[in-house]
């Protein structure tokens, strides 16, 4: 089984899989009801196929529009690693909205080649959290576009509620660019008018090295202000 991507939304974790156990690219969405307890032998595993047009991907991203009551997906991601893996398809954005049952109905709401997306490249492995006012953040990750092993500098936004990616500047992350990779991004919604995010582990990725980012500092970004600040833990 390769990485997924995980959600929870009301009572309900989707989870969104590359490849199953089997060996076989996964073609569902899987969900279990957490307002219920279960044991390993006892839980029931609801699965949701997934459309013909939606990328089977690695590390993929789910990310929630409360507004809407629906998942964004098909961003984020990398090809399967197993060798009958089909070309990497170009980016489309899907959405899924859950029926509160454990299942729910696929839209494609950005397909391929449209206008919003001429200025964004397919990332895997960045930072990346969802904020409670619509939209979706990624800093880093790397640029699957060609295949180069490069990280993206920058933080990206996407605006859930109007479709549209907008590349921010992250200069004040860590005195870097914001080209890491593998880090966690947390988002709290109580500091400040839009809330904060916090920045995590992670590598600094540059000429093909990557250096591992200590714990000794935690790196804060304000979305209303776009300014960041780097705090020292103890």
């Amino acid at each position: 089984m390769e990485q997924r991507g995980i959600n929870i939304v009301g009572f309900w974790d989707y989870d969104l899989l590359a490849a199953a156990h089997d060996g076989g690219l996964a073609t569902s969405l899987l969900s279990i009801d957490l307002s219920q307890n279960w044991t390993n032998a006892t839980i029931g595993i609801q699965s949701t196929p997934k459309p013909s047009g939606l990328s089977n991907l690695n590390g993929p991203s789910l990310w929630y529009h409360e507004q809407e009551g629906v998942i964004y997906t098909g961003y984020t991601g990398w090809n399967s690693t197993f060798g009958f893996a089909p070309p990497e398809p170009p980016i489309s954005i899907w959405t899924f909205k859950p029926d509160g049952a454990g299942s729910g109905a696929y839209t494609e709401a950005i397909t391929p080649g449209a206008g919003t997306l001429d200025s964004v490249v397919r990332t895997s492995l960045p930072f990346q959290a969802f904020d409670s006012n619509g939209s979706a953040w990624l800093l880093g990750g790397f640029d699957e576009s060609g295949h180069t092993n490069h990280a993206v500098p920058g933080i990206i936004q996407f605006d859930m509620a109007a479709q549209t990616f907008t590349n921010h500047s992250a200069s004040g992350y860590l005195n870097n660019s914001g080209a890491v990779i593998k880090g966690a991004m947390h988002y709290v919604p109580s500091f400040g008018p839009e809330g904060l995010f916090l920045m995590m582990g992670g590598s600094i990725s540059a000429n093909l090295i990557d250096t591992m980012i200590d714990m000794e500092t935690v790196s804060v970004f304000d979305p209303a202000k776009q300014e960041w600040w780097n705090q020292t833990t103890t």
